[in-house]
């Protein structure tokens, strides 16, 4: 399976959940999804964090981070699950599952 090694961020609190992702559904952040660019719509990917070794699966549901140096952006509960939420950014390996 394809192995992505960048930085991953999350949706910030000014994400609301009216706001609807590029597969039509509302964000919700107690879902377990994340916006990618490169690989399509409904992929699952398996999200470690390098600096704790936590595990998530997250399906991506959306596009983006639209901000260079940035792989993925994970939903508030997948980033909590990574021991991400307080930080912001931290460096993964995002591998795709399905």
């Amino acid at each position: 399976n394809p192995i992505i090694r960048s930085k991953a961020s999350h949706y910030g609190g000014n994400y609301k959940t009216q706001r609807k992702m590029a597969n039509g559904d509302y964000y919700h952040p107690g879902k377990y999804t994340a916006a990618m660019t490169k690989v399509p719509l409904g992929t699952m990917v398996r999200v470690k964090n390098l600096q704790n070794g936590k595990v998530v699966e997250v399906e991506v549901t959306d596009r983006g981070p639209f901000v260079k140096g940035r792989v993925i952006d994970l939903s508030v509960i997948a980033a909590e699950a990574l021991d991400i939420i307080h930080c912001g950014i931290t460096d993964v390996e995002v591998t795709v599952m399905s």
